[in-house]
């Protein structure tokens, strides 16, 4: 592991050890104990609230990749910078996004 990721587990250590021995709860281990963090108060409760505050009709938290890939891509960024981020290989990546590659030149084309 790499140093900031090691600092991040640091930081979490006190604020987790309060409820269990654990980081991440282990695997297949849902408990209502209040061990861990339960599915109704994590994460996915303030995705769907700010996305109602915002207006912004409900989706995955998944779906983020996509629109990060996609805007990206249309921003000119290196292909293989955002494979890279997203743990895909470039043929990957233009495969499911290839569209959007022609898109970003039809658009430069007209803009000059």
């Amino acid at each position: 592991m790499n140093d900031p990721r090691l600092h991040a587990l640091d930081k979490a250590r006190p604020l987790t050890g309060a409820r269990s021995d654990y980081v991440f709860a282990p695997e297949g281990s849902r408990l209502m104990s209040g061990l861990y963090i339960r599915p109704e108060t994590g994460p996915k409760r303030y995705w769907l609230s700010a996305l109602r505050k915002l207006g912004i009709r409900q989706r995955r938290m998944y779906d983020t990749r996509h629109t990060y890939a996609t805007m990206c891509l249309m921003s000119g960024v290196n292909p293989a910078f955002i494979a890279a981020q997203l743990g895909h290989s470039v043929l990957v990546l233009l495969s499911t996004y290839a569209k959007w590659v022609s898109s970003l030149s039809d658009c430069t084309a007209r803009l000059h």
